[in-house]
């Protein structure tokens, strides 16, 4: 307790207003706020009352297990909420913010093979439109030899295509 000047605003009454928005969620500076205490009167009061400082620390657990309940429960049906808690939980999951030189040199490489990958298929691609374009090309050739014929438009020679079709048989 104080040694003299104005009395201490501690009271069970802020302790619980001050509790309620942390176990909701809440930050020091919103809980503080709710509790019209200056946030340097919150870290005093953890310091002199202990029993303030278990039931604060008590508040922010329980907000704690009901956010990652949330998260858990999202994770569901969300992979993000699921790598957040990875990420956070398990340094190991932690995405490495800070880009090295090797990884940029290795992204360097991967492009540099993308681009060797796009010339190559467009090498094929050209080399399949001239196949196509000679295979037309010999098509219609066959095509014209066969009206000039008149096998098509049935002018050539009379009997021809009974004879074609005996042979055949």
């Amino acid at each position: 307790m104080s040694k003299g000047g104005r009395p201490s605003k501690y009271s069970a009454e802020l302790v619980g207003k001050i509790c309620r928005a942390l176990a909701g969620g809440g930050t020091v500076a919103y809980a503080c706020r709710s509790a019209r205490i200056c946030p340097s009167t919150y870290k005093n009061w953890l310091k002199l009352y202990p029993e303030f400082a278990e039931a604060v620390g008590q508040a922010q657990a329980e907000s704690e297990l009901a956010l990652v309940q949330q998260l858990q429960e999202h994770a569901q049906s969300d992979w993000r909420a699921a790598k957040f808690l990875l990420e956070r939980r398990f340094q190991h999951w932690k995405a490495d913010s800070s880009t090295s030189q090797e990884r940029r040199d290795q992204l360097d490489d991967l492009k540099i093979l993308k681009a060797k990958l796009e010339l190559q298929y467009a090498a094929l691609k050209i080399e399949q439109a001239t196949v196509n374009r000679q295979q037309d090309a010999e098509l219609i050739e066959i095509l014209s030899e066969i009206h000039a014929l008149g096998v098509l438009d049935g002018q050539g020679e009379e009997g021809s295509g009974e004879k074609e079709t005996k042979r055949l048989q």
